[in-house]
């Protein structure tokens, strides 16, 4: 009892510290416009997933209840991350919900979000040493803007998948289009910035091996 309750105080403290962060992050530039942007980006998710934790703990049964850990040692718990459906019935690994909703997977995309955004920025930074249009700061800018744009999208439809008690592994029609739409969207924005990158190159190039004219 008294390791959960220092728990749930950790947790609080850490929303708090998170939250001071990302409000902090939003007037200082960190290294290049990719990397702010993937710090911004990824500390403001952390916190929406941290917040997501909160849901857990408000939802389900209003009174406690007696559950057994994984070493059958009685715990006494608040609140559910299934919805719609008792906790249980888990993914390999995860042990995400297969019957119903469960708070846990956006919990999880929310507060995973920084290390994602910031392989994007650490992969465009190695392939700018082959990629001519990667050398340019805006362009990595705004493909790691991509990034952002589409996981954000996955961490709103899983939190919205999940509030409808739906699994992640059975999505109904509407989630499906959701997820293709987001597919979609983030393939043909990344399409359309790598072609604007590619264009601008090629008449950089062209404007640098144009003869002069003699004086």
């Amino acid at each position: 009892m008294i390791g959960q309750q220092v728990f749930m105080s950790g947790v609080i403290g850490l929303f708090g510290v998170n939250l001071v962060i990302a409000v902090m992050l939003l007037f200082q530039r960190v290294g290049d416009a990719a990397l702010t942007w993937a710090l911004r980006a990824g500390i403001a998710l952390a916190v929406t997933g941290m917040a997501v934790a909160f849901s857990i703990a408000g939802s389900g049964p209003s009174e406690p209840r007696m559950v057994e850990d994984a070493y059958g040692n009685p715990v006494l718990l608040a609140g559910q991350h299934g919805v719609g459906v008792p906790d249980g019935g888990g993914m390999p690994i995860t042990n995400w919900s297969v019957v119903g909703g469960d708070l846990r997977v956006p919990h999880f995309i929310g507060l995973h979000a920084i290390q994602v955004f910031f392989l994007a920025v650490l992969v465009l930074a190695a392939l700018a040493g082959r990629i001519a249009w990667l050398r340019r700061e805006q362009v990595r800018a705004q493909l790691t803007g991509v990034v952002i744009l589409g996981y954000t999208a996955v961490f709103v439809i899983t939190a919205w998948q999940a509030l409808r008690g739906q699994s992640l592994v059975h999505p109904d029609a509407a989630t499906g289009t959701a997820f293709v739409v987001t597919v979609v969207g983030t393939v043909l924005l990344a399409a359309l910035v790598v072609g604007a990158a590619r264009r601008g190159e090629r008449a950089s190039v062209a404007e640098r091996d144009r003869p002069t004219a003699p004086r």
